[in-house]
């Protein structure tokens, strides 16, 4: 099965790239835009985007199993 490719415009990108680096998560963000999460994903990888530092060791906390830790 093919799927129809999304087109995004400059707006659009722009804002979900915002949101991908604020720390929406991919799966709201593939809601929000009609996407898949792997496309969110590629457009983030293509323009260079990343998720913030804060952000990163919030989810790295919580995966492992010791939220009350904290970075310093």
């Amino acid at each position: 099965m093919r799927f129809k490719r999304k087109r995004w415009t400059a707006a659009t990108l722009n804002e979900m790239l915002q949101r991908y680096r604020d720390g929406v998560s991919v799966a709201d963000l593939a809601k929000t835009y009609d996407a898949t999460a792997s496309a969110i994903r590629q457009q983030a990888s293509k323009y260079g985007v990343t998720r913030t530092a804060e952000y990163l060791s919030t989810v790295r906390r919580e995966a492992s199993g010791l939220p009350w830790v904290r970075d310093e």
